[in-house]
């Protein structure tokens, strides 16, 4: 049935419950966290056409997110990023070494890279992931041009 969700005395919004059974999980809507900042910038990006050589275009792509803890206690941050997958044998993507170290594959989402830290009270964390993808000059991938 209907829930009004309050946190700290703050009312959240309401939602709706599902049935759950004694003892089950259940996930409840309180959203994000005003005291946990997160800022995603897009770093520069190169890019290498095709030359007299080689007749494959080259993209590189690299973006840093950074988390800030303003709460008065240590926060456990799972931060997700995405890596193209591509689905075209011709279309090739390679992960870059500048990204963070300590990130896993979440081998049931193909692509998404998975960070998992404890971040202290008033401190920043910045975590980076960076991509290239490779293609011949005579294919047109939709974004990329």
């Amino acid at each position: 049935g209907p829930i009004h969700v309050f946190a700290g005395g703050a009312y959240l919004g309401a939602a709706s419950m599902i049935e759950t059974g004694p003892g089950g999980d259940l996930t409840l809507p309180f959203g994000s966290d005003n005291r946990i900042l997160v800022k995603r910038t897009q770093l520069p990006q190169e890019r290498r056409d095709a030359g007299m050589i080689g007749r494959d275009r080259r993209i590189a792509f690299g973006y840093r997110t950074t988390v800030e803890n303003l709460l008065k206690r240590a926060a456990t941050v799972i931060l997700e990023e995405r890596i193209p997958v591509s689905e075209d044998s011709r279309i090739e993507v390679e992960q870059g070494k500048a990204t963070s170290p300590g990130s896993t594959l979440v081998r049931e989402r193909p692509g998404v890279l998975q960070w998992n830290f404890l971040i202290e009270p008033g401190v920043r964390r910045e975590v980076e992931v960076d991509y290239t993808v490779r293609f011949p000059v005579d294919i047109v991938i939709a974004g990329l041009q």
